[in-house]
């Protein structure tokens, strides 16, 4: 078998496993969440949903504009980092409507980097610096899952659901593996003072600033979105915030290992599987909606406004 000839059927092989892989894990969050369930009613849940007070809406907003102001903020840290000559504004705009499509369309946030690309191509922007801005935007988004929670996952240890299928019991020897990367990261910044070359890739150490910036930055949305999910939460659940982040994330990679869209389902059923028994479902999953529509739908309404205003009026488009 020629290469070209094995990389096709890798290929052939990763098409159709890659979805059995999906509906299978779809299948076992969908399961969990029946088995959960069991016993609540839709008009329980919607009752719930209906009984989140002001205040506890109040406070999941104000956490869930925190996490969406911290989009705009990758982009114009980055321009800035990479003297790109372009405004604040510019950056603040193609952050916040690149970071909110990404964030709530899927598609590996193809969607998000081609609004990107539209705006950076309109101001100018040098090629060699909007691949350096997306090669910055993607490790920093990897950065900081990593980063976040394997220091949660070792200070607030979780049993792993067994739907997740991973060959540990609880979150600690996890939190070891997700942060060995971040520990070479940190080396090849601290230690290398030269681009090092391996094989035909030639490593450029990343810079101390570079490196901080972008996990200050991730973090802040992360810790951010998970408080919003926090704050809806039953009333009087008495969970720790820190105790609960370090659930949100699991839930949070849960989704992403599952490469189900959004994580849908997975999520759900990760937070009402490890969260104490005590909690009345129907309350929970009320939160959990609540969640999506404050954190992902009415975010991506907004992004999608301002972004088709900006195509028809021109506003922010137009060059320097």
């Amino acid at each position: 078998m020629t290469s070209e000839t094995g990389h096709k059927v890798k290929k052939i092989l990763l098409r159709i496993l890659l979805p059995l892989f999906m509906v299978g894990v779809g299948w076992l969050a969908y399961d969990a969440l029946k088995a959960e369930l069991a016993h609540e009613s839709i008009a329980n849940i919607k009752e719930s949903l209906l009984s989140i007070g002001p205040l506890r809406l109040l406070i999941a907003t104000g956490f869930m504009a925190l996490s969406y102001c911290v989009f705009g903020l990758y982009d114009a840290s980055a321009l800035k980092l990479f003297h790109a000559g372009l405004s604040v504004r510019k950056g603040l705009l193609a952050g916040f409507l690149g970071g909110t499509i990404s964030q709530n369309t899927g598609m590996m946030g193809l969607g998000g980097y081609a609004v990107r690309v539209k705006l950076y191509t309109n101001w100018q922007l040098p090629a060699k610096i909007m691949a350096q801005l997306f090669a910055f935007l993607t490790l920093a988004q990897w950065l900081g899952l990593l980063a976040l929670s394997g220091v949660m996952f070792l200070l607030f240890p979780e049993k792993i659901p067994a739907m997740l299928h991973l060959p540990f019991k609880d979150t600690t020897p996890l939190a070891l593996i997700l942060l060995i990367p971040i520990l070479l990261y940190f080396l090849m910044a601290f230690l290398l003072k030269k681009p090092v070359t391996i094989g035909k890739k030639t490593l450029q150490p990343p810079r101390k600033t570079t490196l901080f910036t972008q996990l200050v930055l991730s973090c802040a949305s992360l810790a951010a979105a998970g408080m919003v999910q926090w704050a809806l939460l039953p009333e009087g659940h008495g969970i720790h915030a820190a105790v609960f982040l370090s659930i949100y994330l699991l839930a949070q990679i849960g989704g992403k290992l599952s490469q189900v869209p959004f994580g849908l389902g997975v999520y759900e059923a990760v937070i009402l599987v490890l969260l104490p028994n005590t909690y009345d479902n129907a309350a929970i999953v009320g939160g959990m909606v609540a969640y999506r529509v404050l954190y992902n739908m009415i975010p991506l309404l907004i992004a999608v406004v301002v972004w088709l205003f900006t195509l028809a009026h021109g506003a922010g488009i137009r060059k320097d």
